[in-house]
């Protein structure tokens, strides 16, 4: 005998889904209303010009990024397969905590230690963690990636915290 589920523990399951979807894009709009802010900003002591477009750009890299993202539907299994995971499975969870506690200590540490420390290590963690690639693949990666977002910075005239390293 085939059992139905109710409507509604789909349907909250759905929303759930799309939720991480719907954060990023109100980030984006209050991203894009910033850069969009600081752009018009009147007072040229100021000085948002470029930062404003660095929040601007941003906003509407990560509005593009979520909304032709690939939609929970299609990813989510179909229960066929055993390695479909739950929309809330532990790992899931697990791995959404170690992110927000990256965010929280690369926020306690980027005063401190400044920018690419910080960065490079948030990032190995992430990679690690998350991620789970191997020390070596892990060190190349996060090497790469802050030399780049440090280069773009740079090149844009913004100015990041130094930390201990006054770099």
């Amino acid at each position: 005998m085939a059992t139905t589920t109710p409507r509604s523990s789909s349907r909250a399951r759905t929303l759930g889904a799309y939720a991480p979807m719907l954060v990023l894009l109100l980030l984006a709009g209050l991203s894009i209303e910033e850069g969009l802010r600081l752009l018009l900003t009147v007072d040229p002591a100021a000085q948002a010009g470029m930062a404003g477009w660095y929040v601007l750009v941003l906003g509407v890299v990560l509005a593009l990024t979520s909304a032709f993202a690939e939609r929970p539907s299609v990813t989510e299994g179909t229960g066929d397969s055993a390695d479909d995971e739950p929309a809330a499975s532990p790992s899931r969870r697990r791995d959404l905590l170690v992110c927000l506690a990256l965010v929280a200590a690369y926020a306690a540490l980027l005063g401190t230690l400044g920018y690419v420390l910080a960065g490079v290590a948030v990032v190995f963690v992430f990679l690690r963690v998350i991620s789970g690639y191997g020390w070596v693949r892990s060190t190349v990666y996060t090497i790469a990636i802050n030399a780049v977002f440090v280069a773009l910075f740079e090149l844009s005239g913004v100015v990041l915290p130094a930390g201990i390293l006054r770099f």
